[in-house]
């Protein structure tokens, strides 16, 4: 019993000093980098023991720990021109439409498809500022490699499949443009090689030049019968002008009724793309569950309007300025039929008129002088106006060609990758931790113990210097269990001590 009450009375002394020491400490009491060597190499055993216990337990966290991959997907986002300022939509609404939409809703089919896959799949979207890539990314396990992949293909093949339908339409309205103006390009260099216009106008004033001639010769009678010879000569070409004019026509029909095909063709292709949109929207509403859904299907709702009116105004075009424009020159046509009858019978009349030498001299100089000098200036107009109407074709028809090469499909950068090494802390890491972590306890531990029997030592010396026996009888086992509480609160009196050191 006093043992026990000595061992007591020992622990009490040196908590007394302790907190005596915490208002004053010594330069004495400190311990130097030398008396810190000598306690470590005193207490290897401890020291190696715990970095030891520390070791063996990050190693068997590393070992047990299953490497985390990160998984990716970029997806370029398509544009319409070829220009930031028109990209179907911007990385912020995509983003957006990721997240509320096409992530929840792949997540959900999936979870439908394998309901007993409880895993939480996380898929982060980021994208870069002032780019068109975003990027699709995942942090899992390698065993959930392949639904982490096919969940991203999954997400990619419905955003594309989104931006597709809304680059199909604008994409065949260019190409539709742009086939007419190839035709009509066409058209103006066949003008320009043939020169029906220009040889009508070349034929007349040789005509009118020819007569002129004639005319300034003393011969008068002579004169008015080369003319009427010439009449009939022009109206024989005017004949068959009407001829090709009427060919003109035959030609115009043609490629009217192949602008038929190509917006018949056209139509079909909305028709497949309206009845995709109705298809899906079926599904949206069998499957409406939550705002998202909800959303989905307004979405769905607006883009089948859209088709709807671009159906009805190109079915406009087909079946009302289409057909008007074929029949006008069905019309033309006909016309053109009855002039070449009219013209013929011009033909005869003017063979009759070879006997009526009536006309004035004088007159019909002036009248062929003047027609002469106006075929010349509506020659120079003409050419001139063909070549700038051509020259404005060949633009038109490039910077259509350019913007149809400039529709750029939303696409897939490349599959859905896993990274080659595992992403976080890797096992050698954890393990070097462990080892850092074991190091410093065992220190503290060190400091804690040598701080110890500092205090047991100066508080030997106390009781001597006040004359008190020094107690030399082990402690019963209720002082151990006293000294192994005192030794618990004056560890933590010393880190505390420590930390008002380090603060000072």
């Amino acid at each position: 019993m006093k043992s026990a009450e000595n061992s007591g009375n020992e622990w009490h002394n040196s908590r007394l000093y302790l907190q005596d020491s915490r208002s004053f400490v010594s330069p004495e009491d400190e311990i130097s980098l030398y008396e810190l060597l000598n306690a470590a190499l005193k207490r290897k055993k401890i020291i190696l023991g715990t970095i030891l216990f520390f070791f063996i337990i990050s190693l068997s966290l590393a070992l047990m720990r299953e490497d985390r991959y990160l998984y990716t997907t970029g997806i370029e986002l398509g544009s319409i021109d070829g220009e930031a300022t028109t990209r179907i939509g911007s990385p912020e609404t995509v983003k957006e439409k990721l997240h509320v939409a096409y992530i929840p809703q792949t997540i959900a089919e999936y979870r439908a498809e394998y309901p007993d896959d409880e895993h939480n799949y996380i898929i982060d979207v980021a994208f870069g500022k002032g780019s068109k890539l975003i990027a699709l990314s995942s942090k899992g396990k390698e065993s959930l490699g392949k639904t982490y992949l096919e969940l991203h293909q999954r997400i990619t093949d419905k955003l594309i499949a989104d931006h597709q339908g809304k680059l199909d339409v604008p994409r065949n309205r260019i190409r539709m443009e742009y086939e007419q103006a190839r035709i009509a390009l066409e058209k103006l260099k066949e003008e320009l090689k043939i020169g029906v216009e220009e040889k009508r106008l070349q034929q007349s004033k040789l005509d009118a030049t020819f007569a002129l001639k004639e005319f300034e010769d003393t011969n008068l009678f002579q004169v008015q019968e080369i003319k009427l010879l010439n009449e009939k000569s022009r109206k024989e070409s005017a004949l068959q002008q009407q001829v090709n004019e009427s060919k003109f026509y035959v030609s115009q029909i043609d490629r009217l009724m192949e602008d038929k095909k190509l917006l018949q063709r056209e139509i079909d292709d909305l028709r497949v793309h309206l009845q995709s949109a109705v298809q899906r929207e079926q599904q949206a509403i069998q499957n409406v569950s939550n705002e998202q859904s909800a959303m989905l299907l307004m979405l769905l709702s607006k883009e089948i309007q859209d088709y709807r009116d671009r159906l009805m105004s190109l079915e406009q075009q087909l079946t009302v300025t289409l057909e008007d424009k074929i029949e006008a020159t069905q019309l033309k046509h006909k016309q053109s039929l009855e002039a070449q009858k009219i013209q013929q019978k011009e033909v005869s009349e003017v063979q009759a008129q070879l006997d009526k030498l009536s006309i004035v001299r004088n007159e019909k100089i002036k009248h062929f002088t003047h027609q002469v000098n106006l075929i010349d200036a509506e020659l120079a107009q003409k050419k001139l106006d063909l070549e700038q109407h051509i020259q404005e074709a060949e633009e038109h028809f490039r910077l259509l060609g350019h913007r149809l090469e400039g529709i750029q499909d939303t696409r897939s950068v490349a599959p859905p990758l896993k990274s080659d090494q595992p992403a976080g802390l890797g096992k050698s890491l954890i393990v070097a931790l462990g080892l850092a972590a074991g190091a410093a306890i065992s220190l503290m531990l060190v400091l804690v113990l040598e701080g110890y029997e500092q205090s047991k030592r100066k508080s030997l010396l106390a009781h001597k210097h006040r004359g008190d026996s020094v107690p030399t009888t082990q402690p019963d086992a209720a002082g151990m269990v006293q000294g192994n509480a005192g030794l618990v609160e004056l560890a933590e009196e010393m880190e505390l001590l420590a930390q008002q050191k380090k603060a000072s």
